[in-house]
């Protein structure tokens, strides 16, 4: 399995250095678009979305509905603050992240990048596990964020990858169908969540149907 990840993972990280920043910027202008124009609001509390830096080779996504906040690495861990774009330092890696004056903030949606997804919302990162660790306790909606090229129809997985609920391309809209049980061992990789992330991805999935 390990071998599997990391061949997809070789195979996606040239191809996404062969793209110019200019491609990333007209994906993630398409991503923006869905998520200012489709992504349910709520009308009676604020909501905190969890974006990303985007690393070369990532859609760049700067603009998203609600308050923002993003990821910083807190020692093998990772946590979302609350700040404006403007206030991101470099940190672990030279990666862009809040600075740890920032408040700490549990996110109501979760923009999630990654090197490969599927249409059943497995999600290949980078090897460090950040992500899958953080979200399996979370009861955020997930969208993963990629270009239509980094779908692929199956991705090598264990128990502790994180499944997202939607992938949002510069293309297609894909809804993972969770299964209550998606993974071999028997174990479930997601909590029961109420909340937001029932009440979107009631309607999203009802927009998609009428569409």
């Amino acid at each position: 399995m390990q071998a599997a990840k990391q061949a997809l993972r070789a195979k996606e990280r040239a191809r996404r250095a062969e793209q110019e920043e200019v491609y990333w910027r007209q994906v993630g202008a398409r991503v923006e678009g869905w998520l200012h124009e489709q992504l349910p609001i709520p009308t009676d509390q604020p909501l905190v979305v969890g974006g990303y830096a985007p690393l070369p080779g990532e859609p760049i996504v700067w603009r998203a509905p609600g308050q923002q906040a993003w990821p910083r690495v807190d020692g093998t861990d990772l946590v979302f603050c609350a700040c404006a774009q403007n206030d991101l330092v470099p940190g672990w890696r030279g990666i862009l992240e809040p600075p740890e004056s920032a408040p700490l903030v549990d996110p109501d949606l979760i923009l999630v990048p990654g090197l490969a997804f599927s249409p059943t919302g497995d999600r290949l990162g980078r090897g460090k596990g950040f992500y899958d660790r953080y979200l399996n306790g979370s009861k955020a909606l997930t969208i993963g964020v990629t270009d239509q090229a980094g779908m692929y129809g199956e991705i090598p997985t264990v128990s502790l990858d994180y499944t997202v609920d939607l992938v949002v391309t510069e293309g297609p809209v894909h809804i993972a169908e969770i299964k209550e049980w998606d993974h071999a061992d028997g174990h479930s990789n997601r909590s029961a969540s109420t909340g937001y992330r029932t009440w979107a991805l009631r309607r999203i999935k009802a927009s998609k149907s009428t569409a």
